[in-house]
């Protein structure tokens, strides 16, 4: 399977699973399992997360290509540029990088709290992620490939 066939594949699956965690997080909303009044509403508290993880392994190596601007778009249906979204990197690094490991991993664990289930696929999700942005860099470099290893070494054991 060629590349750009593999990470379409990889983005509509992603999207098709995104959409029905979207739709677990509201149920769970409803039923009052999440404090909407501490951490907001969990579907955007959990994208968040998503998108600083993506943001991280993008820029891990000094460089956004515009392959991965382009899946970061077709995943969430946003219409960013390579410059807008190295000017947004540039604003963030610091929040992409402190703590982290250990913020990704509470999260997991609150979100465990709640409901085991959404849970596994908030991790599936995750490592989705990781390799969507892995096949969408021409080159990926090895910087990107640790911050990677190390993004699923941090879901595994949660």
């Amino acid at each position: 399977m060629e590349t750009k066939e593999k990470i379409d594949l990889l983005t509509e699956t992603f999207r098709a699973r995104f959409d029905a965690f979207t739709n677990g997080c509201d149920s769970l909303e409803e039923i009052e399992a999440w404090d909407v009044e501490e951490y907001g509403d969990m579907d955007v508290y959990y994208l968040n997360e998503i998108l600083s993880i993506i943001l991280r392994l993008i820029v891990v190596d000094g460089k956004i290509s515009s392959r991965e601007v382009e899946y970061l778009n077709k995943n969430f249906g946003f219409e960013y540029s390579r410059e807008e979204l190295e000017e947004i990197c540039a604003g963030t690094l610091s929040e992409l990088y402190d703590s982290f490991e250990e913020r990704i991993a509470s999260d997991i664990t609150l979100m465990g709290d709640v409901n085991v289930k959404l849970a596994e696929e908030f991790k599936e999700l995750v490592e989705l992620v990781c390799n969507i942005i892995a096949e969408s860099d021409e080159n990926i470099a090895e910087e990107e490939r640790e911050e990677i290893r190390k993004m699923k070494a941090v879901i595994k054991a949660c």
